[in-house]
């Protein structure tokens, strides 16, 4: 079996499996340690007794005039760490 690659070319077996398995060990990249302060939508929501749709709405029109700050932190969600929207209030 072979996959093609972007230039055109072709990839052996060999070469896939070890691509593959880089790939997957990707997978397995720790979570960030996240700094006081920072919170997540779904924190935010389940804090304020709110939806999530509806904080992150008010979140983002907040993001947008410059009142909270948004960072990415890595966050263990189940089985893998993904990239999850934080805010910080900059006021303190």
């Amino acid at each position: 079996m072979v996959a093609p690659d972007r230039s055109g070319g072709i990839l052996k077996k060999q070469e896939a499996k070890h691509w593959a398995s880089m790939l997957a060990d990707k997978s397995h990249i720790e979570a960030e340690s996240v700094p006081a302060g920072w919170r997540t939508t779904d924190e935010i929501a389940r804090e304020m007794n709110r939806s999530i749709s509806h904080v992150r709405r008010k979140l983002n029109q907040l993001a947008e005039s410059g009142l909270v700050e948004v960072r990415k932190f890595r966050i263990r969600t189940g089985e893998r760490a993904y990239p999850v929207d934080h805010f910080k209030d900059i006021n303190g």
